[in-house]
């Protein structure tokens, strides 16, 4: 993960100072123009903790998604978003011993 700017570092104290549990989620320009991010552990283990999704009981595949009210902080305003969670359909190897 990159460095914090001194605004990030200012928005994580102030969260910290008010107790409020956070997660970073790093957007990226790729990420950006997908309008797709990965959730990091942290953010898995966030939303496990309060109760809001747990990724290890969701099914694959978009029709499984949850849908979440957001909010997208960007610089001094804020925005009412919605966040989706699901869990991408994946083809899974089969592994034999000798490939492990």
């Amino acid at each position: 993960m990159r460095k914090l700017t001194s605004a990030e570092r200012e928005t994580l104290a102030a969260l910290t100072s008010y107790g409020v549990d956070s997660a970073m989620l790093e957007v990226t320009e790729t990420g950006l123009n997908k309008s797709i991010m990965d959730a990091t552990h942290s953010v898995r283990e966030l939303l496990t903790q309060y109760n809001l999704h747990d990724y290890e009981r969701q099914a694959q595949g978009t029709d499984s998604k949850v849908l979440l009210p957001a909010i997208v902080f960007s610089g001094d305003h804020d925005r009412d978003a919605k966040a989706s969670l699901y869990r991408p359909q994946t083809k899974w190897i089969e592994r034999t011993s000798e490939s492990i």
